[in-house]
């Protein structure tokens, strides 16, 4: 694929993830009320997303190696549009549970898969132009999406909001169907358990991987553990509506898009 392509299609896929979380949180107080639960139980609902796109990222990768990242893509945002289905349905705060679990493990692959598309194709300068760009629309996606959020959800209610992120993977796989190519040759031999677990092995004892994997999840932490909090300090606490909410969060937008550039 050409550099344009691949920058389209990678920023797209990595910010599928960032997106189905942040979107999310303008309407976390108001779920509260909507299943007569607890502020933790909302709250939780991010951590299983967490963990389910966290956990499933072990797998994606390996499976985008053994049946090719196109069909690995389809199929892992099929699982993410599934998790959105059951919980613009959900009955009860346990189904939200289960369906923020089920997204979390579709949205892995966008983050894998993106990179792994560029490391299949481009080496130096035209590596390091995609993977910024990339990392402009992780930081802008996730940004914007609560403004998205808040006025969906004051407009039609909190479901409208996974109606949003139903969209969202829609527009991902028609986008993969029609203009994602395959840019690696698929072996199904990686993804054995045994080479699985002595890959993993091999990176958990180096001190180089390790110390730049330890950076990049703290500063990136810090901000979903923001998320987690901000949304009810300033609309329960504060008094902001959901939509001054996720308006505000685009003051944070042109502050990391800003930094981006200049890093970049």
């Amino acid at each position: 694929m050409s550099e344009r392509r691949t920058s389209m299609l990678g920023a797209l896929l990595a910010t599928l993830g960032p997106i189905s979380m942040s979107i999310y949180t303008p309407a976390m107080p108001e779920l509260v009320q909507a299943f007569g639960t607890t502020e933790s139980m909302i709250k939780l609902t991010l951590s299983v997303y967490f963990g389910g796109f966290s956990v499933a990222q072990l797998i994606a990768g390996p499976m985008s190696d053994a049946f090719g990242r196109k069909n690995a893509t389809l199929a892992f945002v099929g699982i993410n549009l599934l998790g959105s289905l059951v919980c613009a349905f959900a009955p009860s705060v346990e189904w939200l549970l289960a369906g923020r679990l089920i997204q979390g493990v579709g949205a892995s692959v966008g983050m894998t898969v993106a990179r792994a598309m560029v490391r299949d194709q481009f080496v130096g300068a035209e590596a390091s132009r995609i993977m910024n760009l990339i990392g402009i629309m992780l930081a802008i996606g996730p940004a914007m999406a609560p403004t998205l959020g808040g006025l969906a959800l004051v407009a039609l209610g909190w479901q409208a909001i996974f109606f949003l992120l139903i969209g969202f993977g829609l527009l991902a796989i028609f986008a993969v169907l029609v203009f994602m190519r395959e840019t690696t040759i698929p072996d199904r031999m990686r993804v054995r358990p045994g080479l699985l677990l002595s890959a993993y092995r091999e990176l958990a004892q180096d001190p180089r991987f390790l110390t730049a994997a330890f950076v990049l999840g703290g500063s990136v932490g810090s901000l979903y553990a923001q998320s987690t909090m901000l949304a009810f300090i300033l609309i329960d606490r504060v008094g902001m509506t959901p939509t001054a909410f996720g308006m505000g969060m685009l003051m944070q937008t042109g502050a990391i898009s800003l930094a981006q550039s200049v890093c970049g």
